[in-house]
């Protein structure tokens, strides 16, 4: 017997892990790891599921290197380490989302973001990243790739390399169901 959890049955949690309690000025790998070993022992109590938001509220500032053994090492280990669960930033000011931006970029990473219920994808991505993220999130995270398809007028092979790049990025997590017709297919799940 599985110990599974849906998304029909069960409402996900969102748990803030505040930076500002570090300082309001972040530098150094030092300190970074420092930071996202707590960050990773938090990740590991969450369910299937669930988001950790990473809230940017009081930092002004952060240095790449920061950025990089932060925010990088954690989002490149998501789907390996954490598979299943969500990071989300949010707070984030002109200047840390620069950093973050640009160490995301040279990573080739990327992490969603939100501001003011807007969602938003950091980092290097394709436009239609976003199109496909934001298609997602707007069926309440919950997307088969035929209705991915049908969403953006794409073909069914586009919608299923789609997903599986939000896979291999940790921007989604999948499960087997039965379609109508009583044939398996995947539902791909996204941060909502």
């Amino acid at each position: 017997m599985t110990n599974a959890r849906s998304f029909d049955t069960v409402n996900y949690m969102e748990k803030p892990f505040k930076l500002n309690r570090f300082g309001p000025r972040l530098w150094g790998r030092d300190r970074a790891e420092m930071v996202r070993r707590l960050l990773e022992k938090q990740l590991a109590n969450l369910d299937v599921g669930d988001t950790i938001v990473v809230g940017l509220e009081g930092v002004e500032v952060f240095d790449l290197s920061f950025a990089s053994e932060m925010f990088g090492q954690a989002i490149r280990d998501m789907p390996f380490r954490h598979a299943g669960r969500f990071l989300l930033v949010e707070g984030l000011t002109e200047y840390t989302q620069l950093n973050l931006q640009k160490c995301l970029e040279d990573m080739e990473l990327v992490v969603p973001s939100r501001s003011r219920r807007v969602y938003d994808l950091l980092g290097k991505h394709h436009p239609s990243d976003l199109t496909t993220y934001r298609a997602i999130h707007a069926q309440e995270g919950k997307m088969t790739a035929a209705e991915l398809s049908g969403r953006l007028a794409i073909k069914l092979t586009a919608a299923n390399q789609r997903l599986a790049k939000f896979l291999k990025l940790g921007l989604a997590r999948r499960e087997s169901a039965l379609s109508e017709s009583g044939r398996e297919h995947y539902v791909y799940y996204a941060l909502r």
